[in-house]
C-alpha cells in the first residue's frame, strides 16, 4: 500500500466513523482524558 493509498484508508475511516456518531452518539462515549481537559470526543 502506498502512502497515497494509506492516506485515502484513514481519511475513509474517520469519515465513516464521523457519520456513524453523528447518526447515533448514544453507543460512543466521549474520552475520558479529553473530558477531563474540556474537549468532548467521543470514541
Amino acid at each position: 500500500m502506498s502512502s497515497i493509498q494509506a492516506a485515502a484508508f484513514v481519511d475513509e475511516l474517520l469519515l465513516s466513523s464521523v457519520k456513524a456518531i453523528s447518526e447515533d452518539p448514544k453507543p460512543y462515549r466521549p474520552n475520558q482524558m479529553l473530558a477531563d481537559n474540556g474537549l468532548l470526543i467521543r470514541e
